[in-house]
Order: structure tokens, then sequence, then C-alpha cells
């Protein structure tokens, strides 16, 4: 899950950006795109859930 500010927004080519950049690498990776916002805010998501309990930081 990639969590950002720059995933809010509407703007389909940047939501869909890591896509391309997955297909370049290995076309099994499904990358999830989610806003800063969302991820600390949604209670209702269970993969946003998993990722709070057991997803590891990386910061670039």
């Amino acid at each position: 899950m990639l969590v950002s500010d720059y995933f809010d927004t509407t703007d389909i080519y940047k939501i869909s950006k890591p896509w391309r950049y997955a297909a370049e690498v290995d076309y099994r990776i499904e990358p999830v795109s989610v806003s800063e916002k969302r991820f600390l805010t949604d209670d209702g998501s269970p993969l946003i859930a998993i990722v709070k309990q057991e997803g590891v930081e990386i910061m670039a």
C-alpha cells in the first residue's frame, strides 16, 4: 500500500502512476494507492486495518 498526500486527488494520471511502474517490474504487483487523510481516518477498510497493524513504514 502506498500512502501519500499525492494520491488525494481525482486525477487518474496520478492515481494510475504506481500501476505503470509495477507493470515494468512485475505484472503480478498490485499497488494500492491511498491518501494519508484516508489512511488515518478510514475505519471501514479491512485492508487499511491490516496495513496499520502489520505494515512496515518505508520513508523515501
